[in-house]
């Protein structure tokens, strides 16, 4: 079984050095190329946070540990992921962006 990380161990800091140079070469690059770059940029956002969210409820699939007690309950950050995933892949809905913010 694998080891938890802890708190500003390694994996920790690079996760979080990764995560803050992604954004903001994500932001320089809308900001130098605007909406032709932006759009298909948040829709591939869009798959990731997708694929990652499947891929959560597989891995408890697969170990035998899904159920419908512990992780059919729609909870709030289940909710927040699918309308950012709506909200990226449709940029122009303000009422999803709204929701999300």
């Amino acid at each position: 079984m694998a080891r938890p990380v802890g708190q500003f161990a390694v994996e920790h800091i690079a996760a979080l050095v990764v995560t803050a140079i992604s954004a903001g070469l994500l932001v320089r690059g809308a900001q130098r190329q605007g909406d032709a770059w932006a759009v298909p940029v948040a829709r591939g956002l869009a798959l990731c946070i997708l694929i990652a969210y499947l891929t959560e409820h597989l891995t408890y699939v697969f170990r035998g540990e899904w159920t419908t007690r512990v992780n059919l309950p729609l909870q709030l950050t289940d909710a927040v992921t699918l309308v950012s995933v709506a909200a990226l892949w449709c940029p122009r809905a303000p009422l999803l962006v709204e929701l999300l913010y």
